[in-house]
């Protein structure tokens, strides 16, 4: 049973960030030509300051992606972003592949047995 308290944690969690916390983020609004409904998320979680400067870094991204230069896959894997998209991939496998998440997520576990056979003699 205990299994399953943080599984009915999260459930809850979930749907009351679901319920409460219901909206799309300011960067896609913005793109999508909604502006208004931007802002209004934007008041919601930011000064009047901190508004207007995300307001211009959106403004700055929708002429980026008018223009044609990101927001697509395939802008991602262009000639100029080759080499550090494989750097990427090869470093994620690579932290896959050794078992480092093992040895993180078991290494309370793993010294807490040391300690206690140290103890033991």
């Amino acid at each position: 049973f205990c299994f399953m308290i943080p599984i009915i944690a999260s459930v809850i969690q979930t749907v009351l960030f679901l319920t409460i916390f219901s909206f799309d983020t300011p960067k896609w609004l913005w793109i999508q030509k909604r502006q208004e409904e931007a802002k209004r998320v934007l008041q919601k979680v930011q000064t009047k300051q901190e508004m207007n400067v995300t307001i211009k870094s959106l403004e700055k991204l929708a002429q980026t992606m008018t223009a044609g230069q990101g927001g697509s896959i395939a802008g991602a894997c262009n000639k100029d972003n080759k080499r550090p998209l494989k750097l990427a991939v090869l470093l994620v496998a690579y932290t896959k592949l050794s078992g480092i998440g093992a040895v993180l997520l078991y290494s309370s576990s793993i010294f807490g047995d040391i300690n206690e056979d140290a103890n033991n003699r």
